[in-house]
């Protein structure tokens, strides 16, 4: 007999209690450790160290795996992380307002002169009226005004001595615009007139026709003289406005000058100077602006809503690492192009949309710079123009800000920002299939994430393994502040970790699924009281876990007690057999039996798999019921041609069907209908199959299992119940405790077999030497009379 009935102490993976040598958690002292994950860190680390064009990283797992928290812990030990990054700000372009500068400062320093500008406006604004009525200053412009005055008047009273002596004198006349203008006219008996009188007065004969034509001549020298020195007074007043200029820079750069040099020696940059620079001329221009807010303010007005008139004087801080100990290592859960990118604000003033270089924003991509950056791919591929944009990012290494918005095509901002240079190692979190698909379909994809960091969700069952899992919980204990657990709770944690990797040699490395057994467990501690998460806790929260989630479970098991799904516990039954399959809903899995059955005929057809002509069956399961062709015509056509048409069907199943594990029960019902024999409709049996009737290992056995065990119990024991299952899943077993007490009891069997003919015998309760010989004896007679009925 090459099967076993296995024994109860074969049936799960028990954590031994030298694995864990404490009383409680509280005896344990916490290591921060990176667990189960040595491919991960050794790809992880590679990308991160590496400075060379396209290192960025990819990182494949699941969910709860630890890859954020191993992106952390290595990314703390980098050397690229070691130098905090700069201060980002834009500021006004004096010299194009449309192109606003960017100006990058040692860490600290942006909050600096953001401060430094904000406190000179603020100066201004309370001081340069007051600086203007001041005594001090009236007298000295006064001084000034009355100098040109002086100048003036003298040289006026000069020409009008010298006009007067050639009998004219200078007059105001008012031009078409409303401007007074002097002008040059010649004087008869002390009264000015013009020539057209003085041409009258030629003919009353009061003045001789050379006594005018002389005065004509006069009048032209004189008039050009006159505007010579009206050209002259022009040139006095620029002058003296010059002087008044140069009197209100000595006057307000009395109240900034310090801070812009003391600003320019600490900043100690080339484009911070030439920047001040241009902040100082355009100060100085402003004076009557903020001689205004000054008096208004003086009037009743308040500081802050004429801060808002000096908007060009302002320092936008895009990006302040004032706080920053190491260049940061930001994980972006919203990766919009805007999140990631920054926009340009802006706001609708009377009707139209304005913005103005404060309302720049830098994105997550701008803040990492110097750092990492890490992104869910599943979140980047949803966001309108967020994947290509990445993409130019890295492969140029700048960042232009811009005021894309897919939602507002036709709004448009004339603002176009100075290029941000950034250094970003980014983070793609994903899983393999998102992975191959951006590396087939998208060439720039292998030039820019050139480390693949792969993310294992089990690692190998060892003392060793245990220890860390401990460590692992006695953190979370202490990070969360929750309750110490006892040994036995503990080792019930360390059993289902096993369990959840589907293999007894294995333990999970979900380390989220395992936190929130934990988190769940301290809810029944506290509503107990008790000082310690203790096992009946961990029971507690598994159990009911479960009952939250197995709702599809426990309808399906109704419509079985009710005899709407059917499935058999007893007696014999030829071309019919008992399944077992798993199914996966809200990452609940549970097993349920299906009735599987065959119909042979004779024929030429082969095996007809119903699944697959209907459209139900999956590419593997098709597979599966090939390769069962494959057995039958090298087993038996040999000897003679095998001829037949056989169905095999998944009774009162509505919906897909993949896998290969039901195909040992498909090819043991297939021999049942064949040789005409009579299986048990007690065992349900599991295991894929392949061309030489080999039963080779499955995943889920536990659950299919739990399910056939759950019907048998609904139905009643009859002492013969059980499951057979591959040799090779034995070390997979972690049942609960109510199966292994009734395999201990006899009440219900688990068989472990390496090939059909072992499966068979148990189904049978016959010999394989028998089972052969009636399969080969129908087979051959279908041959034989296939071939009568043709000739």
């Amino acid at each position: 007999m090459g099967y076993r009935k296995l024994k109860e102490d074969e049936l799960v993976w028990l954590c031994p209690d030298e694995y864990l040598p404490f009383k409680t958690t509280r005896e344990i002292t916490p290591k921060i450790e990176i667990i189960g994950q040595p491919r991960g860190m050794v790809a992880l680390k590679t990308g991160i160290d590496i400075e060379g064009t396209g290192y960025n990283i990819f990182v494949t797992g699941e969910p709860g795996t630890g890859r954020k928290t191993t992106i952390r812990k290595i990314s703390e030990s980098s050397e690229r992380i070691k130098k905090v990054p700069p201060d980002k700000c834009f500021v006004f372009n004096f010299k194009n307002e449309d192109a606003p500068l960017l100006i990058e400062l040692p860490p600290g320093k942006g909050k600096k002169l953001k401060k430094e500008m904000e406190e000179i406006v603020d100066l201004l604004i309370l001081n340069v009226n007051k600086l203007l009525k001041s005594e001090t200053y009236k007298e000295r412009r006064e001084k000034i005004i009355k100098k040109y005055q002086s100048i003036k008047r003298e040289e006026y009273k000069k020409f009008q001595e010298k006009i007067l002596d050639l009998g004219f004198t200078i007059v105001s006349t008012e031009t078409p615009e409303g401007i007074a203008k002097p002008e040059i006219a010649p004087l008869f008996d002390g009264k000015p007139i013009n020539f057209t009188e003085l041409y009258e007065l030629v003919s009353q004969g009061k003045i001789s026709k050379e006594e005018v034509a002389e005065k004509e001549a006069n009048f032209q020298q004189l008039t050009e003289e006159l505007e010579d020195m009206l050209k002259r007074w022009n040139q006095l007043d620029t002058e003296a406005r010059k002087e008044i200029r140069e009197l209100n820079k000595d006057v307000i750069l009395s109240l900034f000058q310090e801070k812009i040099e003391e600003l320019k020696k600490e900043l100690n940059s080339d484009k911070v100077s030439r920047y001040l620079d241009d902040v100082k001329e355009s100060l100085i221009e402003d004076i009557p602006r903020f001689a205004e807010a000054g008096e208004r303010i003086e009037a009743g007005g308040k500081l802050e809503d004429f801060r808002k008139k000096f908007i060009e004087y302002k320092v936008n801080l895009i990006v302040d690492n004032s706080q920053l100990k190491t260049a940061p290592v930001i994980f972006e859960h919203y990766p919009s192009y805007r999140n990631l990118f920054g926009t340009i604000e802006r706001e609708m003033v009377q009707g139209q949309w304005r913005t103005d270089f404060t309302k720049i924003k830098a994105g997550s991509f701008i803040k990492a710079d110097g750092g990492i950056l890490v992104i869910d791919i599943y979140d980047l591929a949803t966001e309108p123009g967020a994947w290509q944009g990445l993409k130019r990012a890295l492969k140029s290494g700048m960042v232009e800000i811009s005021a894309y918005d897919p939602l507002y095509p036709f709004a448009t901002v004339s603002l176009k920002p100075e290029p941000i240079k950034c250094n970003v190692k980014v983070i793609l979190l994903g899983d393999n299939e998102m992975y191959h698909l951006l590396y087939e379909s998208d060439p720039d994809f292998s030039k820019i994430f050139k480390i693949k960091a792969e993310f294992d969700s089990e690692m190998n069952l060892s003392q060793s393994a245990v220890r860390q899992y401990v460590h692992f919980i006695k953190g979370l204990v202490e990070k969360e502040k929750l309750k110490d657990l006892e040994k036995d709770a503990v080792k019930r944690i360390i059993e289902e970790a096993v369990r959840m990797s589907d293999s007894g040699d294995k333990i999970t490395t979900k380390f989220g699924s395992i936190a929130d057994i934990i988190r769940e467990s301290q809810f029944y501690a506290e509503k107990e009281n008790s000082e310690f998460i203790r096992y009946v806790h961990v029971k507690l929260a598994l159990k009911n876990r479960d009952y939250r989630l197995n709702l599809i479970e426990e309808k399906i098991h109704e419509l079985i007690k009710r005899d709407i799904f059917l499935i058999s516990t007893e007696g014999k039954a030829v071309g019919q057999i008992n399944g077992l399959a798993v199914y996966e809903i809200g990452g609940y899995r549970f097993g349920r039996p299906s009735r599987i059955t065959a119909r042979v005929s004779m024929g030429n057809k082969g095996i007809i798999n119903i699944e697959k002509e209907t459209g139900l069956g999956g590419k593997i399961h098709n597979k599966g019921v090939l390769i069962l062709s494959g057995y039958l015509f090298g087993k038996y056509g040999r000897e003679f041609p095998v001829n037949l048409n056989a169905t095999l069907c998944f009774e009162q199943s509505y919906s897909g069907v993949d896998g290969d594990s039901a195909s040992s029960a498909e090819l043991c019902v297939l021999l049942s209908a064949i040789g005409n024999i009579p299986l048990s409709q007690e065992i349900a049996i599991t295991g894929s199959v392949n061309q030489m009737g080999e039963i080779q290992p499955i995943g889920g056995v536990n659950e299919k299992i739990k399910g056939f065990f759950k019907v048998c119990k609904e139905k009643g024991f009859t002492g013969n119940q059980g499951v057979i299952i591959p040799e090779r899943n034995v070390k997979d077993l972690s049942l609960p405790a109510e199966i292994r007490e009734a395999v201990k009891e006899n009440k219900f069997h688990i068989y472990s077999v390496t090939n059909i003919e072992d499966a068979m015998e148990i189904l049978s309760g016959l010999k394989w030497q028998e089972i052969e010989e009636r399969v080969k004896s129908a087979l051959k007679d279908f041959s034989e009379r296939l071939k009568e009925w043709e000739a």
